[in-house]
């Protein structure tokens, strides 16, 4: 009781001395900007990749429907609703938006049409320059006229079998059998299923981004004990207990950045449930704090780590599926804890990639802490 009691104490004090570091603090204000400066972008009504202006020739109820349809909001098109069909043509010649869409007049009847195989145009795309970003966005035009075009298809299918059969057949037996949620579904090739998202697009790197900081953390915090070890604070310690002073040192710094990083998970709307994030983060910490022993073990010397702060810390952010998923250079990339982290919190790999990482960082930080203090280097 008294070791667990003296322990705690110890732990305590640690995080203190942490509290006091200016760096530290420094680090830790990182996150909240971060998220702040993200969520604030993600929420500008700009914030689109294109911007696309709706105009229709008519403003019956079906195609201002289509138009409500079209607009509802998404992550990566801004669309800007015209008055006429001309506004929305000099919106695109002033540059005020990438491309027009304009709805054709007697749209339901020419829908009907294109369900029964005539062609017909449902709407006229008038484009400032070609480019793969408005090619992609006219998904959406498929998306609104697809409830319309399929059951007219299902309707012609019905009354070629059953000629007798009514609309209120028709339409029950078709609302019964609509499929709900999504069409396709899409998978990694590593396995997990890709999870959809409300959340902008521009929060997406998010989580890298905060992980990348927990990296610096760690790193912060092995200069912290290679400092008090230079000063002599632990020359009374033998060898086991300055390796647990210097693990200990990073599980203090790294709990204390992993609450300031739940939060921001918790603002940004990326947080999926208590128990699952408190395990990837506890998982992530040890992970951490092995792969930064292993680091001050080799790089004994302070100001030997400080060069290697940057260079792991860019490592971090280049390896790790932040922006880009490098795929090509898998033997680097897992040699970072970040790596194991983003990949299973994204569910593409499970837990146990990063309790081996544990295990192994733990076991080679040790024998080469081990090695350093026989060696006479510290």
């Amino acid at each position: 009781m008294n070791i667990l009691k003296s322990t705690a104490v110890r732990y305590c004090l640690m995080k203190k001395r942490l509290l006091k570091k200016p760096s530290f603090i420094a680090i830790l204000l990182c996150i909240p900007l971060l998220t702040f400066a993200f969520s604030f972008f993600a929420k500008e009504e700009d914030a689109g990749l294109i911007r696309v202006a709706l105009a229709s020739r008519d403003r019956d109820s079906y195609s201002l429907s289509i138009m409500e349809d079209i607009a509802k909001s998404s992550e990566t098109v801004t669309f800007i609703v015209a008055s006429s069909p001309e506004k929305a043509r000099e919106a695109v010649t002033r540059g005020e938006c990438d491309c027009a869409w304009i709805l054709e007049d007697d749209l339901l009847s020419k829908t009907k049409k294109l369900a029964e195989g005539e062609s017909v145009t449902l709407v006229t795309s008038c484009e400032g320059e070609e480019s793969t970003l408005n090619s992609l966005a006219k998904e959406k035009i498929f998306a609104a006229f697809y409830k319309e075009i399929s059951y007219r298809i299902y309707e012609a299918y019905c009354l070629d079998a059953e000629a007798s059969a009514t609309d209120e057949i028709i339409s029950s037996v078709y609302a019964e059998n609509a499929i709900e949620g999504e069409l396709i579904r899409f998978e990694y090739e590593k396995g997990g299923e890709v999870k959809t998202s409300e959340k902008s697009y521009l929060l997406s790197p998010l989580r890298g981004l905060l992980s990348a900081v927990m990296v610096l953390c760690a790193l912060a915090a092995t200069v912290f004990y290679l400092c008090d070890e230079r000063d002599g604070v632990y020359t009374l310690f033998k060898r086991n207990g300055r390796y647990f002073a210097l693990f200990a040192t990073n599980l203090s710094a790294l709990s204390l950045c992993a609450v300031f990083v739940s939060i921001a998970l918790l603002f940004s709307g990326d947080y999926t449930s208590f128990f699952r994030e408190s395990l990837l983060l506890i998982l992530y910490i040890l992970c951490l704090s092995g792969f930064s022993s292993l680091l001050g073990a080799v790089f004994s010397r302070v100001w030997t780590f400080s060069i290697v702060i940057p260079a792991v810390t860019v490592a971090a952010l280049a390896l790790s599926p932040v922006f880009v998923d490098l795929s090509g250079l898998l033997a680097l990339q897992i040699l970072m804890p970040s790596y194991h982290y983003l990949y299973s919190a994204e569910g593409i790999s499970g837990i146990l990639p990063l309790l081996l990482y544990f295990l192994l960082s733990t076991a080679l930080s040790y024998a080469a802490f081990t090695l350093s203090h026989k060696s006479g280097r510290r």
